[in-house]
């Protein structure tokens, strides 16, 4: 039985979205993304009582635009994004890797370009772009980047560095982490609050 009955052509330039851990009030979201996305087509948000929001955009194309143009900020947490599609189930994706943004303090003046900045980065997570200060080198006290880091892998918060004869000591600070589970090796809940280790502690 199918009632669709057609409804589905005013989602097909959907996006929907969500933050890996808990959610965000929606007029700070909403106010957000519209300064982000009006001028790329973006024409609603609505809010769903799941912790996932409905972004509307003039047509497919614009919305495919944003969703590939790479990892959004809220209020300095990821929104994850996906394409709308027919019966999609709204659950929260289990993740292994997660953008976030890092600032590197003590950086040798010598490792102030892209190739430097990105091994140093490197260090951490895979390094996917650079704020616009750090591009411009406008702002040498510290660089910013966008990495993405991996759940099977520690976050790191120094980086030793070899500067000729001399080892230095980058300071690595994170705008925000998502708790990591080192059993599961996933984002989105901590070992100690695990849910497989739960269940089997329970089956027990």
């Amino acid at each position: 039985m199918d009632d669709s009955d057609g409804q589905e052509d005013e989602w097909r330039a959907c996006l929907i979205g969500y933050f890996l851990q808990g959610s965000m009030p929606f007029g700070f979201v909403r106010s957000s993304v519209s300064r982000q996305w009006t001028s790329l087509g973006l024409t609603e948000v609505k809010s769903l009582d799941n912790g996932f929001f409905v972004f509307r955009f003039t047509d497919p194309t614009r919305r495919d635009a944003v969703f590939e143009k790479g990892p959004r900020f809220v209020g300095g947490k990821p929104l994850l994004l996906r394409r709308w599609e027919r019966c999609m189930s709204l659950t929260k994706e289990t993740l292994t890797q997660v953008p976030v943004w890092a600032s590197f303090y003590n950086i040798p003046l010598e490792f102030w370009n892209v190739k430097g900045l990105s091994r140093i980065a490197s260090a951490v997570g895979r390094p996917l772009h650079l704020d616009r200060y750090t591009a411009a080198r406008d702002r040498l006290a510290f660089s910013r980047v966008c990495i993405e880091v991996d759940a099977s892998r520690p976050c790191h918060h120094e980086v030793r560095v070899r500067c000729g004869d001399c080892e230095v000591v980058v300071q690595v600070k994170f705008d925000w982490l998502p708790a990591r589970c080192e059993s599961c090796l996933v984002f989105g809940h901590s070992t100690s609050g695990c849910p497989v280790q739960s269940a089997v502690t329970q089956s027990q």
